[in-house]
């Protein structure tokens, strides 16, 4: 499951000195999503399920750092299995069908 490894990626690049402080907002941003009980999908209800938007969320806010800098920065702090940035590219694959669009896009205008 990605949810340990995104997070603990979430928590190492907001405190990289080579992150914007721009970029540092929104990794906090999605950090205090992360960890909110009160979400799209909360996890007391729907257990491990109710990480998918979570999920999906720092896919999202990573894939526009990496856009925005240098991808080697995520890739410096990335503990899961393979390449970092094939993990993301596959989250936001899917992430329609794991959120529904319609909330997909509204959880993304939210940290736009």
């Amino acid at each position: 499951m990605y949810a340990p490894d995104l997070f603990h990626l979430l928590v190492r690049l907001s405190l990289d000195p080579d992150v914007s402080s721009g970029q540092k907002a929104k990794l906090l941003a999605v950090i205090a999503y992360f960890i909110s009980p009160f979400d799209v999908f909360p996890e007391f209800v729907l257990g491990p399920l109710g990480l998918l938007d979570d999920i999906a969320l720092t896919a999202w806010v990573l894939n526009s750092m990496v856009n925005e800098s240098d991808p080697e920065i995520v890739r410096r702090y990335w503990a899961g299995d393979g390449d970092s940035l094939e993990a993301i590219q596959r989250i936001l694959a899917i992430a329609d069908d794991m959120i529904g669009s319609g909330l997909w896009e509204r959880l993304k205008k939210k940290f736009d």
